[in-house]
């Protein structure tokens, strides 16, 4: 073990690799920030590398990929637009501290988040080597139905406060997941006539950035005025930023919390960031003293959305290391980037390449580090743009809007969806219906059906396949605690008062 890791030190101090890694990071810190572009910056990236050595072309990857995160809470945080999807959640809190004068340590915190979630994710990776075939070996289709029953009950509190709009949003959500070519029944559901465009469903990332950037952009336009509320020049300096970020150490249980769960979400192929930020964020107004509070700007909310972001890299590198699965589709980039280099993923990469998984581990977390070094010491003028008045601001934000919508898959009907989702998101917000509930049922209806159809094939249409195996039995008990915990903190706070 120890030899591998001084050779990816010593990889590390030459000046070559240590520029490659520098350029990757602020690569990807712009990607980030830029909705829809990062993942075909990504590749681009990889296909610069041919030819590298093995051991650089992992730096740039690594760097690009582990500043990417931080980048893309900047304009969630700024102008309520997620660089990139697992950054939706980050939104809920980040953009009503901007607009209420504290951009700067809405960016602190989310910088400190990312930094030390990247941290843990790595460490935790390490350790976790010798056991990941357990882990993974372990879930089967009815643990993922399982666990994806867990994430949808998630919606019992992250719904608190009007549980009814909760559950109706996260049915609506389940309705347009289920849109598209069905794997399990072989058809064709809800296309509205189309017979190739929604094959796939809805698009994840024009969906997004109506839901959260038009349909924001739309409330700027109505209310007028600046970004930030009353126009008041915003001078937060370096002071502001380095508050935010030493904050974060006022609520080391919400961060260890979160980075578990990204850890855990990163780990099983499939569940994705954007997932791991929801099952967070939502944890997190569930364990919070201040619960009201979530929506409104609260640091809680800043933390668990970005800790789990850059947690859960640490947690996909496992299952893309040694069984070639990529955790995600970023994760699937850096596959191919094996592969372009000769490295085969497998039980042996760890026995013959381990220097390459330090390599990887040590630009993880450089990348954080020199991303939100950065994102912190340009709060200052990031933060002047929510200064300015929206009639300068919107124009931009909607053609970077639609830009990053066409971008993801250079087909003109994602404009389409990005329009449609803003008007749905605007009609949410207006009517108080919970966008968070709408993302969790989307993420996870089309899941729970499958894994439930392939579970009962499994077990020849027996339903005893849920109540039968240790995993499942763990999952279904915190399940019935989860749909229990908001019955269970009335009854406190009643006895309470």
């Amino acid at each position: 073990m120890w030899e591998p890791f001084l050779l990816a030190m010593g990889m590390l101090s030459e000046p070559m690799n240590l520029l490659v890694l520098a350029v990757g990071a602020v690569s990807g810190l712009i990607l980030g920030a830029l909705p829809g572009l990062f993942l075909a910056g990504l590749t681009i990236g990889m296909t610069f590398t041919f030819g590298w050595d093995a051991e650089t072309a992992m730096f740039l990857m690594a760097g690009m990929m582990g500043a990417a995160t931080e980048g893309g809470s900047v304009p969630a945080i700024l102008l309520n637009i997620p660089g990139e999807a697992p950054n939706a959640a980050t939104c809920f809190d980040g953009h009503p501290m901007a607009r209420r004068g504290e951009a700067g340590r809405a960016v602190g915190l989310a910088a400190a988040s990312s930094f030390l979630g990247a941290v843990v994710g790595m460490c935790f990776l390490m350790i976790l080597i010798p056991f990941v075939k357990i882990i993974v070996l372990s879930f089967g289709p009815p643990e993922f139905f399982m666990l994806v029953v867990f994430g949808l009950l998630t919606v019992a509190y992250a719904a608190r406060g009007n549980m009814l709009k909760g559950l109706v949003s996260a049915g609506i959500g389940v309705l347009l997941s289920l849109i598209g070519f069905s794997p399990v029944h072989g058809v064709l559901r809800f296309n509205f006539g189309s017979d190739n465009y929604l094959w796939d469903g809805i698009p994840l990332v024009p969906f997004f950035i109506g839901l959260f950037a038009i349909a924001e952009l739309v409330n700027h336009v109505l209310r007028g005025d600046t970004i930030a509320e009353g126009g008041a020049r915003i001078r937060v300096g370096l002071f502001g930023a380095f508050k935010g970020f030493w904050e974060v150490f006022q609520y080391k249980t919400t961060l260890v919390r979160s980075s578990a769960i990204g850890i855990f979400a990163g780990i099983i192929p499939g569940i994705g960031g954007g997932l791991a930020n929801f099952l967070s964020y939502s944890m997190a107004v569930q364990f919070s003293k201040n619960p009201e509070k979530f929506g409104t700007g609260t640091p809680e909310g800043i933390i668990a959305s970005e800790a789990s972001n850059d947690a859960k890299d640490g947690g996909a590198l496992l299952p893309t290391i040694i069984f070639g699965i990529p955790g995600s589709a970023g994760m699937a980039v850096l596959l191919g980037a094996f592969i372009l280099h000769g490295l085969q993923p497998g039980f042996f990469f760890i026995r013959e390449h381990m220097d390459i998984v330090f390599v990887l581990i040590f630009g993880f977390v450089i990348a954080n580090f020199l991303a939100s070094l950065m994102a912190a010491f340009g709060a200052d003028i990031l933060a002047r743009v929510t200064t300015l008045r929206v009639g300068y601001v919107v124009p931009a934000a909607f053609l970077l809007s639609v830009g990053g919508a066409y971008a993801a898959r250079e087909n003109v009907w994602d404009i389409g969806i990005a329009i449609a989702a803003g008007i749905l998101g605007f009609a949410f917000n207006r009517f108080g219906f919970s966008l968070v509930t709408l993302v969790i049922g989307f993420l996870l209806g089309v899941r729970a059906e499958l894994s439930f159809v392939q579970s009962l094939q499994i077990s020849a249409g027996s339903y005893a396949i849920f109540f039968t195996r240790p995993v499942t039995i763990v999952l279904m008990l915190l399940s019935i605690l989860m749909l229990c915990l908001p019955w269970l903190s009335s009854r406190k706070g009643k006895a309470s008062s």
